[in-house]
């Protein structure tokens, strides 16, 4: 789908500098994106638990399969790999549910120019009616993370998504695997025992959070809010996290070299590269300072 826009941003990446190139990895392209019915999980209360209705399955954890059935699981048994860069290093982890996603995901994260460790693009379809989109992308912009948090290598973390709800896919047996939709509290709760996030915050404990999926934060959404409450609260983490407007397209450039890689949030196409932001940032609420010893008025 991304194969024209490939060869175009290939080049505008390449006008990035070699100072930029300091910082990266080694993966390839997929246009993440997800319409279609979605399958709405609710919180049972404001404290954020979990509505654990009967369902099919094992485990405490609770999702709804393709036909709207609630299914039971277990954290162990969710698909999940890690995202590593061109040195071996663990950058993050993506959690599959559809064919080559691990392989894209991870030539992304490899690829010896990963541009979006600092700049990142608004694409939109020229022609939104028509059958054949019309891809254009915009300028190239500095990311939210790196002008946040300026030298920290982010830490990303793939799955698909939606509005409401983020898509994994769960062991059924021993060749098997079903595709389950859970809402932003229950993905929180993957991220927060995750062996392959562990592994790269002990190197990187403060680094952002970057959500590779698409839509999390879309206007009326609940996912990527009910998620990052998760982790800021119940997970003990208070790593800031980036999540997207719209849908998400991660791109490697061309040839088999796999030199660099970027991304991209699809923005409406009235408004085009006049898009003022594409993600949303959510940072652990901090109490006010105590006042000062003595008192005072």
């Amino acid at each position: 789908m991304f194969v024209g826009l490939a060869r175009v941003i290939g080049r505008l990446d390449e006008a990035v500098g070699s100072a930029a190139r300091a910082g990266t990895s080694h993966l390839r392209v997929t246009g993440d994106r997800l319409h279609g019915r979605i399958t709405r999980l609710e919180s049972a209360d404001g404290a954020g638990g979990r509505l654990l209705r009967a369902g099919q399955g094992e485990g405490n954890l609770v999702g709804a399969d393709a036909a709207g059935r609630l299914r039971r699981f277990r954290a162990e048994d969710v698909v999940n790999a890690p995202l590593l860069d061109r040195n071996g290093q663990v950058v993050g982890v993506t959690f599959p549910s559809r064919r080559g996603d691990v392989e894209s995901k991870q030539r992304w994260a490899r690829a010896d120019f990963r541009s979006a460790d600092i700049v990142h693009y608004a694409f939109w379809n020229k022609n939104p009616g028509a059958k054949k989109p019309d891809w254009a992308f915009g300028r190239r912009r500095d990311t939210p993370w790196a002008a946040e948090s300026p030298g920290k290598r982010p830490i990303y973390v793939h799955a698909h998504a939606g509005s409401r709800t983020f898509h994994v896919n769960v062991k059924t047996g021993r060749w098997s695997t079903t595709s389950i939709e859970i809402d932003g509290s229950t993905y929180g709760e993957l991220l927060a025992d995750n062996r392959h996030l562990e592994r790269a915050l002990l190197s990187h404990p403060d680094s952002p959070f970057v959500l590779l999926s698409c839509s999390p934060a879309e206007a009326g959404g609940t996912a990527a809010k009910t998620m990052a409450e998760y982790l800021h609260t119940k997970g003990a983490l208070s790593n800031d996290i980036y999540a997207a407007r719209g849908d998400v397209m991660t791109q490697t450039s061309l040839g088999g070299k796999e030199k660099s890689s970027l991304v991209g949030v699809e923005v409406d196409p009235a408004v085009g590269d006049a898009t003022e932001s594409l993600w949303d940032a959510f940072r652990q609420s901090r109490a006010a300072p105590p006042p000062p010893a003595g008192g005072g008025t």
